[in-house]
């Protein structure tokens, strides 16, 4: 993607970004105080539609109080009759004052007048028959209302709510006693219903509040809430409702007011927001384009300009070797630091190929074989000395050309695990094999590998390989010097032993005679120095194999495990703390830690734990022995690797340190007497290395 799509798609990235973060600001803020103001105004709807049920309330109490205290009405209930109550309950009071019945029981709640009326048809019809029910209905609240209370409002039945007022007769003096009740009101239909509402767009339900549906939370919230508090909620994203509790006559049940209005203020709300955010997206695309359209005349056409020249320089090879600058600003800046920096790639090239002349001459002139090959093993470079060693010419060498086919075959799996090693970056050794000539003939080298680094990667192998058959040749001479020694050894060790044997057997006869005290020290003196003869032929045994082998690359951790699994004590904890490194050494390295822990089994009085351990510091890595015993006097340290030992400790530690010095590692006791005895083993840099491969069995380069 070039710069002016980039530079496109971030600037519409922060646009379509800010329009984000102010779109959901603005519906999370600004719309917050919309659901608010939404809020107040169906409150205050929900109070004007609470405050026309008190008006409504009202106007039937103040309907019915003039019959109630009436002296008519009085006599009529304590046994007169009835023609003076008729004629004043005519049609016209039920249509005027929009009464569905009027209802006059005794004390004992029993209907002594009661008529209905239907409005729609303005005729009289009897008495709704879940009204006359209630009224007959033991427990009802209507059979208790003979009161001066003059209880008046809401109450469930089963053909649907009436809103209805009652008055205790009495005189027209308000004396009593109230000798029963009358009873006016309304069936809350949907026609009564709507004229509570305040406006036109007002949706208004009455229901009995244990019948209403409800969420469980909704209900307890209402259940809480006092006779003039309500909730307000969305119902949708259109409409809004009010939720309003109200108790029925006998003050022991509620109904819900259900309060339901278009969502207009919202939606004006939202619509604003919507229109204000396409504004300003309109408004910063216009910023943008403009935006574009000047970095694209003041810089990226002076751009592309530096880039056209700088590929007729590197790539086209024009004959250019500078960009022209123009104006003078930083773009002209930066032409002028490319010309500088061009001035320089010419010069780091110039070296580059004088280094490169340099090491080919080298190469050339080098006496031993060096080779490059790449990731694979495929061969890129052979030197002079190369061909003539394997009697090729360099038309016989060809591209698909690998290092392992001039590699014996029985070598090349170790060769590709080590060129795999060092290909991984992993410490780099010389390693011992046999290569091949054209001509079939097997020759040993020591080869040396190192990774060749192009762009701050490893990109394949350098390789140099020495002929080592002269000393192939002095090492087998070497070793059959030793081979016949140490047969001469075992010879002259076991004629010596016979010789010993047959001794020992004289002096216990010579033993068994009396003879003279001064003689008889003599005699134990002479069989003293024989038992002496006697342990230095083991020894020689035990040792004669020092220095005969190569030394190899061994696990530390293994080898110390191998060493305490020869004592079959339990004495006391042994902890190795070392893991995943190898050490040069001599092949009786065993003997050594074997030596150690015999040490401390031996000399070390009483000890909870020995503990091994490894660390790498800056003089090589440093292998530790440590034992909480009874330790070493400071007089002693040093004797203790001599011939001459202490305590009878024998030649184990002068041996162990014998067998370490052949590849440069060194040993001595740092311990604190009393504390227990400290043994520091130091390998220098070069004798180990960090692997968790298996052990080879290479020589270190």
């Amino acid at each position: 993607m070039d710069l002016r799509k980039k530079t496109l798609a971030i600037l519409f990235g922060v646009i379509i970004g800010i329009i984000i973060v102010f779109t959901v600001f603005s519906f999370t803020f600004f719309l917050d105080n919309y659901r608010k103001i939404e809020t107040g105004y169906v409150t205050d709807y929900s109070n004007l539609v609470s405050q026309n049920v008190i008006k409504e309330m009202d106007n039937l109490d103040l309907i019915i109080r003039p019959w109630g205290a009436w002296d008519d009405m009085y006599n009529f209930v304590g046994g007169g009759t009835v023609d003076s109550i008729k004629s004043t309950f005519g049609d016209t009071q039920f249509i005027n004052r929009r009464l569905d019945f009027i209802i006059v029981t005794n004390t004992q709640g029993d209907i002594v007048f009661g008529e209905g009326f239907d409005r729609e048809k303005n005729t009289p019809t009897p008495l709704r028959s879940d009204l006359i029910s209630e009224l007959g209905r033991q427990g009802s609240p209507l059979r208790n209302l003979v009161t001066i209370t003059q209880p008046s409002g809401f109450l469930s039945l089963p053909q649907g709510t009436v809103l209805l007022s009652s008055y205790p007769i009495l005189r027209s003096d308000l004396s009593g006693p109230p000798r029963g009740v009358i009873l006016i009101g309304r069936f809350m239909d949907d026609a009564e219903v709507e004229r509570l509402s305040p406006g036109s767009r007002l949706k208004i339900s009455i229901t009995p509040f244990e019948q209403a549906s409800l969420s469980l939370s909704d209900r307890t919230l209402l259940s809480d809430t006092g006779n003039s508090q309500g909730v307000v909620r969305a119902v949708d994203e259109n409409t809004v409702e009010s939720l309003r509790v109200i108790p029925d006559i006998s003050e022991n049940g509620k109904f819900l007011f259900r309060i339901q209005m278009p969502r207009d203020i919202y939606q004006q709300g939202k619509g604003d927001l919507l229109n204000f955010i396409f504004l300003q997206l309109f408004i910063a695309l216009i910023i943008g384009l403009i935006i574009i359209w000047l970095l694209d005349s003041q810089i990226l056409r002076r751009l592309t300009s530096i880039n056209t020249e700088i590929e007729d320089i590197t790539v086209h090879k024009k004959g250019k070797f500078h960009v022209t600058p123009v104006g003078n600003d930083e773009i002209s800046h930066l032409a002028l630091a490319m010309n500088r920096m061009l001035d320089q790639i010419n010069q780091d090239q110039k070296e580059i190929r004088a280094q490169e002349l340099r090491f080919r001459e080298f190469a050339e002139q080098f006496p031993e074989i060096m080779m490059e090959v790449d990731y694979s093993g495929r061969l890129t470079f052979m030197n002079q000395a190369a061909f003539k060693k394997f009697g090729y010419a360099l038309k016989e060498v060809g591209k698909n050309v690998t290092i392992y086919d001039f590699i014996a075959e029985e070598e090349r799996a170790r060769a590709q695990e080590n060129f795999s090693r060092v290909l991984k970056g992993k410490p780099t050794s010389g390693n011992d094999y046999v290569m091949m000539k054209k001509d079939g003939t097997r020759f040993p080298v020591l080869l040396y590998s190192a990774p060749v680094i192009r762009d701050e990667k490893i990109a394949g192998l350098r390789i140099f390989a020495g002929d080592i058959s002269e000393r192939k040749q002095m090492e087998n001479v070497l070793l059959e010097t030793n081979r016949k020694l140490n047969l001469l050894s075992n010879i002259t060790r076991h004629d010596i032993t016979n010789q010993l044997y047959s001794l020992f057997g004289f002096m216990d006869l010579v033993g068994e005679s009396p003879m003279d005290p001064e003689i008889r020290t003599y005699f134990n003196n002479q069989r003293t120095a024989a038992e002496a003869i006697q342990k230095q032929i083991a020894f020689t045994k035990d040792y004669e194999d020092i220095g005969v082998k190569a030394p190899q690359w061994q696990n530390v951790r293994q080898v110390i495990m191998n060493a305490n699994g020869n004592h079959a004590t339990t004495r006391y904890k042994v902890t190795i703390d070392i893991h995943d490194v190898e050490i040069y050494a001599d092949t009786l390295l065993e003997r050594v830690f074997y030596n150690l822990v015999d040490n401390a089994n031996k000399y070390g009085g009483t000890i909870s734990e020995l503990r091994m351990s490894g660390t790498e510091t800056p003089e090589g890595f440093v292998i530790t022995c440590e034992d909480d015993g009874i330790g070493i006097p400071y007089d002693k340290k040093e004797a203790i690797f001599n011939r001459e030992y202490f305590n009878n400790t024998g030649y184990g530690l002068f041996l162990s340190r014998e067998i370490l010095a052949i590849s440069g590692i060194t040993i001595r006791e740092t311990g604190e007497p009393g504390k227990g005895a400290l043994f520091r083993i130091l390998v220098p840099k070069g004798v180990y290395r960090f692997t968790k491969s298996v052990p080879s069995n290479e020589s270190p380069g």
